[in-house]
This record gives structure tokens, C-alpha cells and sequence, in this order.
């Protein structure tokens, strides 16, 4: 879950330098001042997302455990119920961040995308084992 951030990054920046014609540099530089602020955007966006996350993972692990409790659910139905949860909220800070690498491909400076990057992949470690009080 936290390494689909970065290696999107990977593949997105590998595919760039191998695939693409290094003509489309020149098109880079001209976008970077404008993709820039944008990529700085998704950075705050990414921040932002943090809380949601947690809250995302307090309510759908909620749902889903008093869902396979009426269902007279086992243990470990309860873990899968759990570890959804956290697959869902983790997604909530990742999609600004995958995005800040979409910008970056297409010219934007790489600062604010990386620190995306690695505030996302911080956010899906912290969601994830953040301890719950859920039923």
C-alpha cells in the first residue's frame, strides 16, 4: 500500500526518459511554471487529505464490522473487515500525491511532487497502524 505512491513515480519518471522523445523537454521547461504551482496544490491537498483518511477508516471500519457482526461473522471475517478499511482510507492521501506525479511527468518542478510522495506514503504507514477502538 505505501510503496504504490513511489513506484508510480518510478515507473511514470522511467517511462518519460526511455519512451519519450527528448523534444518534449523543450514543451517541459515551458509547462514547469505553470505545473508548478499546481503540483504545490496537490502537496496542500495531500495534507489536507491526512484527516480524512483517519476518519474514512474509523467510519468504513465501523460499517463493515457491525456489518459482519449481524452476519454472525468469524475473527477472521472481522481482520478482512479491518484491513479493507485501511485499504480504503489509505487510498484518500495517495490520490493527490499520484496525481503531483502526473504533473511532474508533465513538467512540473519535482520538490512539491516528492514531498507529496513522501507525505503520502507517511500518511498510509500512520492510517495503517493506527490503533482502533472499533467494535
Amino acid at each position: 500500500m505505501a510503496v504504490a505512491t513511489p513506484a508510480a513515480l518510478a515507473i511514470e519518471t522511467t517511462a518519460r526518459v526511455l519512451f519519450l522523445p527528448p523534444d518534449l523537454n523543450a514543451f517541459r521547461l515551458e509547462l514547469e511554471p505553470a505545473l508548478t504551482p499546481v503540483a504545490w496544490g496537490l502537496l496542500v491537498l495531500a495534507a489536507a487529505s491526512v484527516p480524512l483518511g483517519f476518519a474514512a477508516k474509523r467510519s468504513v471500519t465501523k460499517r463493515l464490522v457491525e456489518k459482519v457482526n449481524a452476519y454472525g461473522g468469524s475473527e477472521e471475517k472481522l481482520a478482512e473487515a479491518r484491513f479493507e478499511a485501511v485499504f480504503v482510507a489509505a487510498s484518500i492521501p495517495q490520490i493527490p500525491a499520484l496525481l503531483a506525479t502526473v504533473a511532474l511527468t508533465a513538467g512540473s518542478s519535482a520538490l512539491p511532487v516528492l514531498l507529496a510522495v513522501g507525505l503520502s506514503v507517511v500518511a498510509v504507514l500512520v492510517i495503517a497502524h493506527e490503533k482502533h477502538s472499533a467494535p
